[in-house]
C-alpha cells in the first residue's frame, strides 16, 4: 500500500509540474506517460534538459541531483521541486545554470556564494570570467553590544541587509525549541532576501550548529 500510495503522489507531482510549465508556454507533458522507462524523465517538453519532479516534504538535494545526472544523458539535468504550500523551485548545478545563462545573453549578473577557487571553477566549467569578489572579513573591534555570532552570521547573509537580527533570532530560537525545521527556517528568510545572496545551504548549517548551542 505504501508503495502505490507513493507512486500516485509521484504523478500527481508530475502532473502538477508538467500543468506549472504549461502555465509558463511550454507543451510539457508527464514524461513516461509519452515515453515510458525508468530513466524517463519525469516531465517532457523543454528540448535539451532532463526533468525530474520531485514533490516531497522532505529529501536529499543531492541525491535527486545524482538520479537526474545519471539519466539525462547528454541532455541538461533539472530537479523541479516543490513542498505543500511552497512554490516550484528549480535546482541544477550551478556550471549548467550558468551555462545557460550565457548562452540565453541576457546580460544578467549572477551571485555565487562559495569559496573564491569554487567561483572560479564555475566560471572556467561555463566559459566565463569571473567579474569580481566580495570578502567576508568577519566582525572585529567591541562586539559585546552585537548579537551573537550565529545571529550575525545570518543576518548578513544579504547584502543590503534584509534578514533582521530580530527575525534571525528569532528563527534560531524557533528551530531550538522544535517549532521549525532548520530548512523551513532557511525558506521563510530566504523570501526577505531581494539581492538573492542569502547562501541556503550555509544557513541551514549555522541554524543546525546553533540548535546545540548553549550560547
Amino acid at each position: 500500500m505504501a508503495m502505490i500510495n507513493s507512486r500516485s503522489k509521484g504523478k500527481r507531482g508530475e502532473l502538477e509540474a508538467a500543468a506549472f510549465l504549461r502555465e509558463h508556454g511550454f507543451d510539457a507533458k508527464r514524461g513516461q506517460q509519452f515515453r515510458g522507462g525508468s530513466d524517463s524523465p519525469d516531465v517532457v517538453g523543454i528540448p535539451g534538459f532532463h526533468i525530474e519532479v520531485k514533490r516531497a516534504e522532505r529529501g536529499s538535494l543531492y541525491d535527486w541531483m545524482s538520479q537526474a545526472i545519471g539519466d539525462a544523458g547528454s541532455n541538461t539535468p533539472v530537479v523541479l521541486h516543490r513542498r505543500s504550500r511552497c512554490d516550484w523551485v528549480a535546482i541544477m548545478k550551478a556550471e549548467d545554470f550558468l551555462k545557460a545563462v550565457k548562452e540565453a545573453d541576457l546580460g544578467l549578473s549572477v551571485n555565487i556564494s562559495t569559496s573564491i577557487d569554487g567561483a572560479e571553477q564555475c566560471c572556467h566549467a561555463a566559459g566565463i570570467p569571473r567579474h569580481s569578489v566580495g570578502y567576508s572579513l568577519g566582525f572585529e573591534g567591541h562586539t559585546e553590544h552585537l548579537p551573537n555570532a550565529h545571529v550575525l552570521t545570518l543576518s548578513t547573509m544579504c547584502g543590503h541587509g534584509m534578514v533582521a537580527n530580530s527575525l534571525a533570532k528569532k528563527m534560531i530560537d524557533w528551530v531550538k525549541e522544535g517549532r521549525r525545521t532548520p530548512d523551513e527556517a532557511v525558506t521563510y528568510m530566504a523570501r526577505f532576501c531581494s539581492c538573492g545572496v542569502f547562501n541556503p545551504a550555509r544557513a541551514k548549517r549555522v541554524l543546525e550548529d546553533a540548535r546545540t548551542s548553549t550560547k
